[in-house]
């Protein structure tokens, strides 16, 4: 994957992380999770998922 992205975590109410990426123009953007922690969405976009404790992330060649 090429694109030129950092990765941040972000505890949101000590219950569960909620993933960030942090692009070169410093805008921060949800890549997963709607910031209610649960175990729902799977088959649908990333940030309509409920996460419940994460514990990482990973992106294919296409950067899905």
């Amino acid at each position: 994957y090429t694109k030129n992205i950092l990765m941040k975590k972000l505890t949101l109410l000590s219950a569960f992380i909620f993933p960030l990426a942090l692009n070169a123009q410093t805008i921060i953007t949800t890549i997963a999770g709607t910031g209610t922690s649960g175990n729902s969405g799977d088959g649908g976009p990333a940030t309509a998922a409920q996460l419940n404790g994460p514990g990482g992330i990973a992106f294919d060649g296409a950067g899905n």
